[in-house]
């Protein structure tokens, strides 16, 4: 069977023999062809598969049927199976080396070698193998994701394929066994034709195993991009160009290793994760809204213990998974304690009923002291406690009088009465409560189909039982509070119940003591040390034994017992430290645990401490570590003390346990919350600094003898972040196959780290949920409808705010969807409690009253200078200002009256004007004033009709509020009677008129500048330009200022005109901090703040201030007594900045700056692509970290200069010779006639470390020597890491230097760019994974149902027409991603004008009308779909906004009349709708309609809610003729009166055909061809413009006039007519787009001529396709047949048509994936087939380049300069070429290489050494192979360094892990659900 116990040891066993064939196969063919042993092992390897073939005939097999798995088992269907699979054919092609080895049996011929890698095809078995082992797995219970069993195939497919076969073939390539003779190159000793040559020194040619490991060496630093670049780096042309596609294969390897790992890192443990940014979510939003601690307590609590029951899903996310029946199943639990509620007993009530109230209910969970019911509130909810226990309280006694324990019920009369609640009701004070609740609403909707059963009157058995259970429990609950009463005034028997005696002598300590934290930290200060200093004294030791001279080795020597120094002493103390912890774990350290009511419990019992520990794995480990083997240590005649010291290091393991108890241990004791995302980061830096220091440690015992740590730690770094400098190299086999170790877990170690650190700064958000995914739906909804721009702009810029201001987060939406309803209704009291008590009308009304009224607010939202109220229309009822600031102004004068700001309110002459007994007119409905907000704000509303539903159920409140609406209409009478002219105060008028309360603006008007104003956005500005020429000059300054910068403070005339920008900037800096303490205004909780004394606070206490204040402090005006020469007054300009360091605290401010200028650019309609904006930063920072590392760089090698010690500045030659005595001033004027580059000082350099061919600059040459520094940063931060610019071995401060750079490269900035780019990628695709997402599972649905094929594609066109019009999102979905305000305004937009004419609605107040946009929804029909049948009820209302709808008879066969959305300008079926009549006629959609909907049901619930029900009943009396009128049936009688007319009918019957125009749609096969010859067009310019440098050298400086014919020699002909046609080819083109090409735009096919026309020529990139048809070189060429050189120069206006090129390659991938059959599903992977191209066009374009860079080098070094190393380019260094075959012959001489520069060398080696540079460059392998000389040079490795770290190697990483986790995320949320 597929998974017995025999198949799972077999396919193992198989694994294991694949995993050494494929090891052993490409062995011998490479490097040991002749190995009788390898063959003898592949002959027995090869029989066990014969029995593999034989047993897979026997071997059953699964196959899917009708969607489960069934095992087939009929011997005959195995056989069939087995015999026409591939895996059949497979096996027997790889069975024939074994035929070959039985055949030459010890004398395997070499030219048949190769046949033994056809034992390779069992590699396709591996699969198949992998997958036997996960089911394995997991049916013992281990979970294998989905990403962690790809990672184990990776891993193993690259430790395979990419470096035994990679490396094998490398080697193979160079020496086959078909020569033999394939040593060295012989008759040169020097001469290096292939690599072997090369690496001579070090590679043992004549030892196979030294063969395998050197060439394994080279696949490993190319696979993993680390590139040393050192002996083993290609030689000849072969070796390049596989290494070329190596470099290919690699870049994609390394990159699918990091997106992988950083998908395994976010879906590992999916569980804990999403909770985790849930609850980030809700930490955002209370610390946004200044949440209390006890609230936030409380939400913590709650979720911590949803997460421990159910994973901190809610109950309603959980069965919104289950079908109906199936969640009617699991409802019916709760029946049992339903039924205990009297009026629920099944005594009265049937089954039905009791199920359906059961149905209603959900389970809720209070924290501990929780109030589940406030006393004198109608809170409607029945109460049944399921899960530990709640007591009950009156006002008058803080003591409970009474406990509610699991099945206990409280609140069943108050649900069905409405009276208000007799007492409170909390959760236990130390326990969790889980209730199960049925709200009034749910009672309602469960009772609807029992009303001839079930009634609340007093003739209902059920009620009456009710109503007498509530009066005993009343007699009960009044003797229980009187015994209370009398109990609490004994103070001695209260003391007695609330005392807890716990007789305990044993001595604990509990988990909130202070002692832990103390303790945690020195036992993690411990591990540390152990982990250090033990690897660090066996290196000492190692180091002495090999150097017994050395006087500092006579402590570390293990054999003269004098061991008793003070790092003895210290591991001794650890030691002890340690015993005493296990002592603690064992008898001292209680701990928790969760009761069985869910509670927390404290066990202190020794006994129960001891056990627990015992059985914990840290026991073991505790007792594994503390074995004192080490004691023997310290006998001389034993020795190695620290070698049996390594046990102790066992308790590394240890070490997140011991985090993860600190974190515990702080929040306990002390309070101190440290999130999780922290704890992972201390952990990620311990254990690399850990790995780092062991391997460092091996490294120097095995390079350096033990010595040099710290240039071993330079090696080990430079390996684990890929930079590969290639300074430090192995020298022998052992160090190789170390480094080949190190090089394979250090690559997947660095990956990790970065795909952890990626993971927890990152997280993408793949749901409907994420803002650019709704932002961009919803703009394609808006602008395919016509919706008015202002409208499309307000939702752009509600998102925009979102995006911004809020991170995303939709903080009205979070409290419905993330919180349970009781929480939702604790952060609705606290955010209205304030508003609602600052009305003086309501400050006196009931606590009942007023918890109603806040609960009935409705939040809405509003952008900045959008109208609230407007003076034409009647306010809708009364505002309270949250978040944000309104203006109030008069609508005659337009002044302004009032600023509201949170806490204000308006519109309360709604509310009084209702209580009014008089009647009001239309004119006093209008305001006299209007509002409306100056920011984003966030207003809470209050409807009138829900204001008189909440005083309904609180009556007691309606006489004061009738009084008061007397009053104030008395007081506006008088005061209307009373004003004349112009006396009254307008502010008073507007308070009379509006009852409004806010704070007029008093005194003198003060200068504020407002935060998004246009003064302070320009001084934003200024101020970040100051700041970035601090951050570029000060460390320029520093590192590089000489000669003409170093002049005299005292004398003006000479002083540096930088210097006064500074000086300029200090100012700038200083009156900034003025205008930022008391005139710049803030937002607090999105309020503007204008007061003086609050902004100056505020300012004073943030951290902006400090930071300012340390950039303003003057240091060097303190220091400048100091600096001053005392002799000559002198002072020196890199001193003077040295002191102006602190100015660049200020750069901790440039990205709110940044953020701040695009928000200020945008407002004035400057808008630019985000993603590109990304993009350009992430590149910017790059370069600004560069730019700092390189100048910090050059100033260590300037220190170690002028003290005269070694640096990589002398070793390059950078810098001259300079005297300690002398001034800096002086040490960089160049001699006349001094050699700066010589062959020694090269030959110094290599001896230091420095690579081969190091380049030589002009030591006073600033320019060249900053872009030396620039360069060795770009080149590190990238981890391209040449290494001909590199550390100094002998300068540990360097060394050091160089650790941090690549640390800070490699895991923050390589990290950013990452995170950054994936955001890029996410987002790009989150729509289209959404919506492919959605319709893989419509299709899987309808495969699993046997829907038939005609249904199924007509749900494909549904899908791809929701695509097309709005992003695959339904419209009802798509609708509710918009506040409430907002959609009422879309949907208004697009149907008011039927609304204005429907029935009973169009007479509605607009508060009404605004609910009713909200209620409808929005659908799409396709053509053939039906409305309604004819006899069918009309419970539906449609609205037709596109497309065409037949109305026919109940056959189908006639149609009355077609409807569209011009000739329908109400509704369909109105009335037969609103008068509840069956349809008269079918309605079938012709064309694709979309339609707004109506359910009557929501209609009546509609008119439920505002008590409007007797109103429509009563307009449906009065308006029945109207009705009639407006219904279906009335126009189909008129049609049918019509039809008997025959004019009439024969008009209907006549079909006017209109002659639509040619156009050519991009599915038609024409379009495809025409756009794959584009394609080709393209790319042959693409290739062969830049290409022309290579034919054309265009360096006028290198011909002189012998040269002229050779330099102008003609174009060839071809290629004139190649141009001219590929001209005219897309001068075609453009007249094809401007006639007949359809224009496809996001999605939508624009099919009329004059409209596609018109986008092309604005939109699809007219003007770009006209410039570059300009023949310019062929008309220049006619004029000047004699002179060529410029004709390609005119070309490359036709390189402008490269951007083009995407757009023609998906027209080609997808004309290929119809020719092949097979489709790309995913949009990541066609971005990543896309990418390929990219990299190879990149890469050409950039090789072309560095060949004209090299052409136009002239003459840079060469100044007195002689020998190797000092030519001007790379061009002019050498390379050994092979002699050609015509060459040798003659000379006679075999092998014999010529040396040459590469500007003599063929054309194609030229090429091919450029493309090689380029690829390793942007790659980021960083060979180094190909050195640089000159200045620009070095500028374009700079360009091409930032290029490939960004766009190549971190793009592809961001696209793989984009890919990847978006396939991992749905399959991980599924397992915690």
């Amino acid at each position: 069977l597929p998974l017995s116990a025999f198949r799972i040891k077999w396919d193992t066993l198989l694994f294991v023999l694949i995993t050494v064939q494929s090891v052993t196969s490409p062995y011998r063919i490479a490097i040991e062809y002749e190995s009788f042993g390898l063959q003898l092992v592949d002959l027995l390897v090869d029989l066990i598969f014969v029995l593999d073939i034989y047993l897979n005939f026997k071997f059953a097999f699964f196959v899917d049927k009708d969607g489960a798995r069934v095992v087939v088992v009929d011997p005959a269907l195995i056989s069939a199976h087995y015999k026409y699979s591939r895996e059949f054919a497979c096996a027997l092609l790889a069975c024939v080396p074994l035929i070959l080895d039985l055949a030459t049996l010890n004398a395997t011929d070499s030219k048949l070698i190769v046949v033994v890698l056809l034992r390779m095809v069992r590699l396709a078995f591996i699969f198949r193998t992998f997958e036997t082992l996960r089911l394995a797995l997991e049916g013992k219970g281990v979970v294998i994701t989905q990403s962690m069993f790809r990672m184990l195939v990776i891993i193993h497919s690259i430790g395979i394929i990419g470096l035994i076969f990679m490396g094998c073939a490398y080697y193979f390539l160079a020496c086959n066994p078909w020569e033999p003779d394939c040593v060295y190159a012989e008759g040169n000793a020097t001469a290096v034709v292939i690599w072997p040559d090369g690496d001579r020194d070090v590679m043992d040619i004549r030892d196979p195993v030294s063969r395998f490991l050197r060439s394994s060496y080279y696949s490993m630093q190319t696979l993993f991009t680390i590139g040393f670049g050192d002996s083993v780096a290609p030689v000849s042309q072969a070796e390049i160009i596989f290494a070329c596609l190596y470099m290919y294969i690699g870049e994609f390897a390394y990159a699918l290793i990091i997106a992988n790992m950083t998908s395994l890192m976010s879906n590992t443990d999916v569980i804990y994760m999403r909770f985790k940014q849930e609850m980030d979510v809700l930490n955002d939003y209370m610390h946004n809204r200044m949440t209390p601690e006890g609230m936030r307590h409380r939400v913590k609590d709650y979720f911590e213990y949803e997460y421990q029951k159910q994973y901190g899903m809610l109950e309603d996310q959980i069965l919104s998974g289950f079908s109906p029946h199936l969640h009617k199943e699991i409802m019916a639990q709760y029946m049992r304690f339903l039924c205990k509620v009297p009026y629920f007993a099944h005594a009265y009530r049937p089954e039905r009923f009791i199920m359906a109230a059961a149905s209603e209910m959900h389970n809720r969970t209070y924290t501990p002291n929780a109030t589940m019911m406030y006393q004198n509130e109608k809170q409607r909810e029945l109460i049944v406690v399921t899960r530990g226990n709640a007591e009950m309280f009156t006002r008058s006694n803080e003591q409970a009088f009474s406990t509610l324990l699991p099945g206990d019920f409280v609140g069943d009369y108050q649900l069905i009465f409405g009276y208000p609640n007799d007492f409170t009701v909390r959760a236990n004070p130390a326990k969790f409560v889980e209730a199960l609740v049925l709200d009034f609403p749910g009672l309602r909707k469960a009772t609807a189909d029992f009303d001839d059963q079930v009634s609340v009157s007093t003739d209902d058995v059920g009620a009456r039982e009710t109503i007498n259970m509530h009066f005993q429990r009343s007699e009960r609950f009044t003797l229980l509070k009187e015994s209370m009463k009398k109990t609490t005034s004994n103070k001695k028997v209260m003391a007695m119940m609330e005392m807890e005696i716990v007789n305990n002598n044993n001595f604990v300590i509990e988990p909130s003591s202070k002692f832990h934290t103390y303790w945690d930290i020195l036992k993690i200060a411990s591990l540390a040390y152990l982990s250090v200093m033990i690897p660090e004294r066996i290196r000492l030791q190692y180091g002495c034994s090999r150097n017994i001279d050395d006087n500092g080795c006579s402590s570390y020597n293990d054999d003269d017992g004098s061991m008793w120094h003070m790092d003895i002493i210290l591991d001794f103390m650890v030691d002890l430290l340690f015993i005493v912890d296990i002592l603690l774990n064992y008898k001292a350290f209680a701990f928790e645990e969760i009761g069985e009511d869910g509670r927390d419990l404290l066990n202190s019992n020794p006994e129960a401490i001891a056990e627990r520990y015992k059985k914990s794995v840290r026991f073991i480990i505790d007792v594994a570590a503390s074995v004192p083997f080490d004691i023997f240590g310290i006998i001389p005649a034993i020795g190695r003390y620290s070698l049996l010291r390594l046990t102790h290091l066992v308790r590394i393991a240890l070490f997140p346990k011991f985090l993860s108890e600190l974190q515990e241990h702080l929040e306990k004791g002390r309070d101190i919350s440290i999130k999780g995302d922290t704890l992972s980061f201390v952990s990620i830096i311990f254990s690399s600094f850990v790995i780092f220091h062991w391997t460092a440690v091996v490294w120097s015992m095995m390079h350096f003898n033990g010595n040099n740590y710290h240039t071993s730690l330079y090696w080990v770094v430079t390996t684990f972040t890929t930079v590969g400098y290639g300074d430090v190299t192995p020298n022998n086999d052992n160090e190789t196959g170390f480094a080949l170790l190190i090089g394979f877990i250090g690559a997947i170690f660095a990956a990790a780290l970065v795909a952890i650190l990626t993971s927890y700064v990152h997280a993408i958000d793949l749901s409907e949920n994420n803002v650019h995914h709704q932002k961009k739906v919803l703009k394609r909804f808006l602008g395919t409808r016509g919706v008015k721009a202002e409208l499309q702009e307000k939702v752009a810029l509600y998102y925009e705010f979102l995006e911004n201001e809020k991170k995303g987060l939709d903080e009205m939406k979070l409290l419905k969807t993330a919180l349970p309803s009781h929480l939702e209704a604790e952060f609705i009291l606290f955010s209205t409690h304030q508003l609602v008590l600052n009305v003086p009308m309501f400050a006196a009304c009931d606590s009942s009253f007023l918890r109603a009224l806040m609960l009935s607010l409705e939040p809405r939202f509003y952008i900045s200078q959008e109208w609230v109220v407007q003076g034409r229309e009647p306010v809708e009822g009364m505002f309270f200002v949250g978040i944000g600031s309104v203006d109030i102004t008069d609508v005659k004068s337009k002044k302004l009256l009032l600023k509201h700001a949170h806490g204000a309110f308006f519109g309360d002459e709604t509310i009084i004007r209702r209580r009014r007994k008089a009647p009001v007119s239309e004119e006093e409905l209008k305001p006299t004033y209007a509002a409306r907000a100056t920011t984003e704000s966030e207003l809470w509303f209050l409807d009138p009709s829900d204001f008189d539903q909440v005083l309904r159920e609180n009556p007691k409140n309606t006489l004061r509020l009738d009084m008061l609406a007397a009053t104030t209409e008395a007081s506006r009478g008088g005061s209307e009677r009373g004003e004349t002219g112009d006396s009254t105060d307008p502010s008073r008028r507007f308070a009379a008129a509006a009852g409004a309360v806010g704070q007029a603006l008093k005194g003198e008007h003060k200068m504020i500048i407002h935060p998004l104003s246009g003064a302070a956005s320009i001084w934003r500005l200024v101020v970040f330009g100051f700041i970035m020429f601090d951050v570029f000059m000060i460390p320029y300054r520093i590192a590089f200022s000489n000669g003409p910068h170093d002049r005299s403070i005292l004398n003006p005339s000479d002083f540096s005109e930088s210097l006064y920008v500074d000086f300029a900037g200090d100012i700038i800096f200083f009156i900034d901090m003025i205008l930022r303490s008391c005139v710049i205004a803030y937002f607090e909780n999105d309020d503007l703040i204008e007061d003086r004394g609050r902004i100056f606070k505020h300012y004073a206490r943030s951290l902006e201030s400090k930071v300012h204040f340390m950039a303003f402090l003057p240091i060097e005006a303190v220091l400048y007594p100091i600096l001053i020469d005392g002799t000559r007054n002198m002072i020196s300009v890199q001193l003077l900045s040295v002191c102006r360091v602190n100015k660049l605290f200020r750069l901790f401010e440039v990205a709110t700056l940044v953020a701040q200028l695009e928000r200020a650019l945008a407002d004035l309609g400057l808008k630019w692509s985000k993603n590109g904006m990304w993009v350009t930063k992430v590149m910017m920072a790059m370069l600004l970290a560069s730019h700092i590392f390189g100048c910090f760089f050059f100033l260590v090698a300037r220190v170690a200069h002028l003290n005269g010690n070694p640096n990589w500045a002398d070793g390059l030659g950078v810098l001259v010779e300079c005297d300690l005595g002398k001034r800096a001033g002086t040490c960089y004027e160049e001699p006349a006639g001094v050699s700066i580059a010589s062959s020694a000082a090269l030959n110094a350099s290599h001896a230091n470390g420095t690579s081969v061919d190091a380049p030589t600059q002009n030591g006073g040459d600033q320019l060249a020597q900053y872009i030396i520094s620039l360069y060795w940063a770009v080149a590190t931060l990238t981890t391209v890491g040449y290494g001909d610019v590199s550390a100094n071995l002998d300068n540990e401060n360097e060394i050091f230097y160089c650790i941090v750079t690549m640390v800070v490269g490699t895991f923050v900035i390589y990290t950013m760019v990452i995170v950054n780019l994936e955001e890029i990628v996410a987002q790009l695709d989150v729509t289209q994974s959404i919506f492919k997402r959605i319709s893989d599972h419509v299709k899987e649905y309808l495969i699993v149902q046997d829907v038939p094929e005609e249904i199924r594609r007509k749900a494909e066109n549904y899908l791809d027409r929701l695509w097309v019009t709005q992003h695959g999102i339904g419209g009802t979905n798509l609708l509710n991603y918009l506040p409430p305000s907002l959609k009422c305004q879309v949907v208004g937009e697009m149907v008011s004008d039927r609304v204005r004419k429907l029935f009973f609605v169009k007479d509605q107040h607009t508060s009404f009308r605004k609910l009713f946009f909200s209620s409808l929804g929005l659908e799409h029909y396709m053509p053939g779909d039906f409305l309604f049948m004819a006899g069918e009820p009309a419970v539906t209302l449609f609205m037709l906004v596109d497309g065409s709808i037949d109305l026919t008879d109940e056959s189908n066969t006639t149609v009355y009349t077609t409807l569209d959305p011009m000739s329908v300008q109400g509704c369909i079926g109105e009335g037969e709708f609103f008068s509840r009549l069956s349809q008269p006629c079918s309605a079938c959609v012709k064309e694709a309609a979309e339609l707004y909907t109506l359910e009557f049901d929501v209609f009546w619930r509609l008119l439920e809610q505002r008590r409007m029900t007797t109103a429509f009943r009563q307009a449906l009396a009065e308006n029945a003729d109207a009705l009639d009128k407006a219904s279906t049936a009335t126009l189909i009688t008129k049609l049918k009166a019509n039809l008997k007319n025959n004019k009439m009918a024969k008009m209907m019957q006549d079909n006017v055909v209109e002659k639509e125009a040619f156009v050519v749609l991009p599915s038609s096969t024409f379009f495809k061809v025409w756009k794959c010859v584009a394609l080709i067009f393209a790319l042959f310019y693409t290739i062969m413009i830049p290409f022309a440098v290579f034919e054309y050298e265009l360096r006028f400086g290198k011909h002189t006039g012998d040269d002229d014919a050779d330099v102008n020699r003609p174009v060839e002909l071809w290629r004139i007519i190649v141009d001219c046609v590929g001209i005219a080819f897309f001068i075609v083109d453009m007249g094809l787009h401007l006639r007949y090409f359809v224009y496809k735009r996001e999605g939508a096919l624009v099919t009329k001529p004059a409209e596609f026309r018109n986008l092309y020529i604005w939109h699809g990139g007219f003007f770009l396709d006209l410039v570059s048809n300009l023949p310019l070189a062929q008309i220049y060429l006619l004029a000047n047949v004699d002179d060529s050189r410029l004709y390609f120069g005119l070309s490359l206006l036709q390189f402008c048509r490269i951007t083009r090129i995407p757009l023609y390659f998906e027209v080609f991938m997808t004309s290929l994936e119809e020719l092949l059959g097979f489709r790309i599903s995913s949009t990541g992977l066609r971005r990543l087939v896309f990418f390929v191209p990219i990299l190879v066009v990149m890469n050409h374009i950039f090789a072309c380049a560095f060949y004209l860079t090299g052409t136009y080098s002239d003459g840079e070094g060469s100044s007195g300069c002689e020998g190797q190393g000092c030519w001007d380019c790379w061009l002019d260094s050498e390379i050994t070429v092979p002699a050609d075959d015509d060459e040798e012959a003659q000379s006679g001489d075999s092998g014999q290489a010529d040396i040459q520069p590469i500007s003599e060398a063929p054309m194609q080696i030229k090429y091919l050494q450029a493309f090689y540079w380029a690829l390793y460059t942007l790659t980021t392998t960083g060979y180094g192979s190909v050195a640089l000389y000159s200045t620009t040079e070095r500028f374009l490795a700079l360009v091409a360094m930032v290029a490939g770290g960004v766009v190549c190697d971190a793009g592809i990483t961001s696209i793989l892990t984009a890919l990847l986790d978006e396939k991992d995320r749905q399959s991980a949320t599924n397992k915690r659900r």
